[in-house]
C-alpha cells in the first residue's frame, strides 16, 4: 500500500473538492475534523497507482490550527485508522498549547506543562483510559507518561487488540519486534532503521539507556520513548510525543540517506527502530509497499504480485548478507526464520560467522571438524539422521533443511541475537544473562572456541561469544551487503 497522502488545514468546501479529485484517482478518502474546525484529508491508495497532486496544500504537512481552550473532541468510528491517529494526537498537541521544537531541540513554542491542574488531570486520563493504571496523573513526576500517551492515542483511535498497551514503551516495541519475526498479523511490526522508511502513522522508537538496540531488547524491560509520525518531508519527519519538555510536543527529526532514519541521539535518547503501522493494511499490500520503498536502493530488484500466504513479503524483505547469496537461498532463509520465529538477519549473521562469511555447506573447522552453515558437529549430524560427509555434499538450500531441523526445538526462544547464536553454540545458555560463563580455560570446548574469549581472561561468556556474531550482523547490514 502506498504511503497515505495527508492534506491539512482545509475548509469544508476545499476538503470535499479534494475528496472528489483523490477518489477519481482511485484513493480511499477520509476527512477528519480538528479541534479548531479545520479539516484533515487522508487519502490511501490500495496499490502503486499514480497519486494526483494536491491543488492547494502540500501533502506532507500537518495542520497547525489555532489552539483550542477546550478539550478537543475525540474521533468518530468512521474513517481509516491513520486518520484517527492523526486527529487524536494532533488534538492533544493543540490542547496542550501546541508546544514545538526545532531540529536542534530548542523550544520555538512553549505549551502547557504537566503540573498545571487541567493538564495533570489529562495525563491521568492517559494512564487510566490508555493502560488501566489508576491513581496517577501529571503531578506524579517520578513516573514517565509518554507510553501512557501513546497507549491512549492508540486506544482512542480504535486499535483494539492490535496494539500492546503499556506504561512502558519497551513492552510494545519488543512485542512489535517479535510479531515481525513471527510474521503474525499484528497491528505494528518493528524494523531496523535501515530496513524501512517511516510513513505517517508509524512510531519512532528510542532507547533511554545504554546497551539497547533492535537486536538487544533486555526482554522488553528498559527505559525507552516513542513518537508518532505525523508528517514526512524530503529531509525530515515531524513527530508528536508525550512527556517531551513536560508537555505534548511536536518536533522535526532529520532523515538520513535515501529517506531512512539514522541512529541519532537527542537529549540522552538514541533512535534504533521504526514501528510500521499495519492496521488496515493487508500483509501482501505491506510487502508491496516495502518493495516500492527499497526499489531505488542499489542491488535491489522487485516484482509485482504475491500470494495470500505472505510469499510477497518473503520476496521483498531485505536482510543482512542478502546480496552475497542467491535469491533462492535468501527466500528459503526468510521462510525458515518465519517458521521458527527468529529474525532472518540474526540467522544470516550466525551463519556468516560460523562459515567464515562463505555460506558454504562444506566449510570445515580445522580444529573440531565441525562442518557447514552452522558448523554441525559429528554427533549432532548423526542425531539429525545424516553425517558430516553428506552435509558437506549438499547444496545450501538442501542443508537448510537440517539447519531448521536442528533449530526447531528452540522455536519461540530467539528473543535476541545472542539467544539465536546460543542455540547453535551452547543451547543451555538461551535466556541466560550475557555474563553467563560458557566455557573455561582447560576444557576441550574452550580450546575449540578460544577465539571467542574476547578479553583473554580464560572464560568465554555468552556476551563475548555473541559479540562476534554482532560484528557479522553489523557488517551484513551495511549498504554493500544488505539486500
Amino acid at each position: 500500500m502506498s504511503p497515505p497522502v495527508v492534506v491539512t488545514n482545509l475548509s469544508e468546501s476545499d476538503a470535499q473538492q479534494m475528496k472528489i479529485i483523490f477518489e477519481g484517482g482511485g484513493a480511499s478518502v477520509s476527512i477528519v475534523p480538528g479541534a479548531s474546525g479545520r479539516l484533515t484529508l487522508v487519502a490511501t491508495y490500495p496499490d502503486q497507482q499514480p497519486q494526483p497532486s494536491a491543488p492547494t496544500q502540500p501533502a506532507t504537512t500537518i495542520a497547525t490550527p489555532q489552539p483550542s481552550a477546550s478539550t478537543p473532541p475525540l474521533p468518530t468510528t468512521g474513517g481509516d485508522f491513520i486518520g484517527r491517529v492523526l486527529q487524536v494526537c494532533t488534538g492533544e498537541w493543540e490542547f496542550f498549547g501546541r508546544q514545538q521544537y526545532d531540529l536542534a531541540g530548542n523550544a520555538v513554542v512553549v505549551g502547557h506543562k504537566e503540573l498545571e491542574p487541567n493538564y495533570a488531570q489529562r495525563i491521568g486520563r492517559y494512564f487510566d483510559e490508555g493502560t488501566g493504571t489508576t491513581g496517577v496523573d501529571g503531578t506524579n513526576t517520578d513516573m514517565a507518561w509518554s507510553a501512557a500517551f501513546i497507549s491512549w492515542v492508540m486506544r482512542k483511535s480504535e486499535a483494539g487488540s492490535r496494539f500492546r498497551y503499556s506504561t512502558l514503551h519497551s513492552v510494545y516495541i519488543y512485542q512489535a519486534i517479535r510479531d515481525r519475526l513471527s510474521g503474525s498479523d499484528a497491528g505494528f511490526w518493528a524494523y531496523r532503521l535501515n530496513e524501512y522508511r517511516p510513513m505517517v502513522g508509524d512510531l519512532l522508537c528510542w532507547a533511554r539507556q545504554p546497551g539497547i538496540d533492535y537486536d538487544s531488547q533486555a526482554a522488553g524491560n528498559y527505559h525507552g520513548h516513542c513518537d508518532i509520525v505525523v508528517a514526512v518531508e524530503p529531509d525530515k519527519v515531524w513527530v508528536i510525543g508525550g512527556n517531551i519538555g513536560n508537555s505534548v510536543t511536536k518536533r522535526p527529526i532529520s532523515l538520513g540517506p535515501n529517506g531512512f532514519m539514522s541512529p541519532i541521539s537527542i537529549g540522552g535518547e538514541t533512535l534504533f527502530s521504526t514501528m510500521q503501522c499495519r492496521i488496515g493494511v493487508a500483509v501482501t499490500q505491506t510487502a508491496l509497499s516495502t518493495a516500492a520503498q527499497v526499489a531505488d536502493s542499489p542491488g535491489t530488484s522487485t516484482s509485482p504480485g504475491g500470494d495470500a500466504d505472505g510469499s510477497a513479503y518473503i520476496a521483498f524483505e531485505r536482510i543482512a548478507w542478502g546480496k552475497v547469496v542467491t535469491p533462492e537461498f535468501k527466500q528459503a532463509v526468510i521462510a525458515l526464520s518465519k517458521r521458527i520465529g527468529c529474525d532472518p538477519s540474526h540467522l544470516m549473521a550466525a551463519m556468516a560467522f560460523e562459515s567464515a562469511e562463505t555460506f558454504s555447506p562444506s566449510e570445515k573447522n580445522p580444529k573440531s571438524g565441525a562442518t557447514g552453515l552452522i558448523q554441525f558437529m559429528k554427533s549432532t549430524a548423526e542425531g539429525l539422521g545424516t553425517s558430516l560427509q553428506q552435509l558437506a555434499a549438499m547444496s545450501q538450500i538442501e542443508q537448510l533443511f537440517y539447519v531448521e531441523k536442528y533449530l526447531s526445538p528452540y522455536s519461540g526462544r530467539f528473543g535476541s541475537l545472542s539467544d539465536m547464536y546460543m542455540a547453535i553454540l551452547y543451547p543451555a545458555a538461551i535466556g541466560k544473562p550475557e555474563a553467563n560463563v560458557l566455557f573455561s580455560s582447560g576444557s576441550k570446548a574452550y580450546s575449540q572456541n578460544v577465539g571467542l574469549d574476547v578479553n583473554g581472561d580464560g572464560y568465554i561468556t555468552k556476551g563475548e561469544a555473541a559479540s562476534k556474531v554482532q560484528g557479522k550482523l553489523d557488517k551484513g547490514l551495511t549498504s554493500g551487503l544488505v539486500g
